[in-house]
């Protein structure tokens, strides 16, 4: 294998090709499809903030407060209260009063979120499929477990000394 004098070099570029390709290509989630999102419309990319990212959040932690929400996607708090009133108005997440502490707000996806999120999950199912098509099971096989392998060793060291 025949990659110049910096072989960890020459890997980043190419993690970095195959993420900025990739993500070029990613369905937006529904609206790239049915034109409910507009062009450049905020909350329409699918995985970042106010997205799918959020909403499977709450989805798999109904009725969880603004303050753990922000702590478990390790976001500001004014960052996520911007998206969650966002998603709000989309009528994707339900705020509500908690009921052991009135100051605190809790929120529930709602059935539109769920419909969205499936839309999207469907959507980026068939994309990874194209994606690695040109792989053989094996080598898709020995990609996983190297990608395993470095993310392990990231989050082991919390992202530190990287």
């Amino acid at each position: 294998m025949e990659h110049g004098e910096n072989v960890a070099d020459e890997l980043m570029k190419l993690v970095h090709r195959v993420h900025s390709a990739a993500k070029r290509r990613i369905p937006d989630g529904p609206g790239e499809k049915d034109g409910s999102c507009k062009k450049g419309g905020r909350g329409c990319r699918g995985r970042g903030l106010g997205g799918g990212r959020l909403i499977e959040a709450v989805r798999k932690n109904s009725g969880i407060s603004q303050s753990e929400l922000a702590k478990l996607l390790d976001i500001r708090p004014q960052s996520l209260s911007e998206a969650v009133k966002r998603l709000e108005k989309e009528g994707l997440i339900e705020i509500s009063r908690s009921e052991s502490d009135r100051r605190e707000h809790v929120l529930f996806a709602t059935p539109l979120a769920l419909e969205r999120e499936e839309k999207m999950h469907e959507q980026r199912v068939e994309f990874a499929e194209r994606f690695f098509s040109p792989l053989t099971d094996k080598e898709k096989e020995e990609l996983f477990a190297l990608l395993s392998k470095l993310t392990d060793d990231i989050e082991r060291k919390g992202g530190k000394g990287l």
